[in-house]
């Protein structure tokens, strides 16, 4: 003699937690998915801002941002689209590439992806014809313009 399904009665009760427990579990999940920026996207906004003043857990906006920014061309100041940013373990590219991030149509760059910043790490720029651009100091914080475009200039290609 078996169980059969239709000899269990759940309360109305029970049915609205079963609803809040896996409408929490599909929110949780939706919070920790990895948001991206990519070339020819133009899905952002606020150039130049310290994005990570929004994005952060708590934030006002969607996404905790762990690495941000904008970048500027050197040649007229406008917004630079369709960049890579690299993040290297040693300084002018050298060791292990620890993350790419590219930089979308409207000039910045984010992502929610877990890269550790306890470690040491060097960004780099190549713009679209190849050219590397290094920083020459470790990522001091990975919202890039909390720094560039206020104390120091703007990160250039």
């Amino acid at each position: 003699m078996g169980l059969h399904p239709s000899k269990f009665k759940i309360s109305g009760s029970i049915r609205i937690l079963i609803a809040i427990l896996l409408l929490n579990l599909v929110w949780s999940c939706a919070e920790h998915e990895t948001k991206i920026s990519h070339h020819g996207d133009s899905k952002s906004h606020k150039f130049g801002e310290a994005c990570m003043q929004c994005h952060v857990s708590g934030g006002r906006a969607e996404g905790n941002f762990v690495v941000a920014g904008s970048v500027v061309d050197s040649s007229n100041g406008a917004p630079f689209p369709n960049t890579t940013i690299h993040l290297f373990s040693e300084l002018n590219g050298k060791g292990k590439e620890i993350a790419t991030i590219e930089v979308d149509e409207l000039g910045n760059f984010y992502t929610t992806a877990d890269i550790n910043l306890d470690q040491d790490i060097y960004p780099a720029i190549e713009n679209a014809s190849g050219q590397m651009n290094y920083m020459t100091i470790k990522l001091p914080t990975g919202n890039c313009n909390s720094c560039h475009g206020n104390t120091t200039r703007p990160i250039w290609a």
